[in-house]
């Protein structure tokens, strides 16, 4: 089995997500707005890259040469 370039089918924009550790207060503020609390959050995500199989990158390093 050979190398197969994925690059042309891989997204070049990176994943990211936020997430938030919230309640709902049950108040309004003057506005109108509903009053959440905010008790924390994370931010997680990935970028698919193509990989480089030993034998293509080996293949690769001997033609530079």
């Amino acid at each position: 089995m050979g190398f197969v370039p994925l690059d042309a089918t891989l997204s070049p924009v990176p994943f990211t997500a936020e997430t938030f550790l919230v309640q709902d207060s049950g108040t309004r503020d003057e506005n109108g707005k509903d009053v959440v609390n905010v008790f924390g959050g994370i931010k997680w995500g990935w970028q698919v890259q193509s990989a480089w199989s030993a034998e293509a990158l080996g293949k690769e390093r001997r033609s530079a040469r």
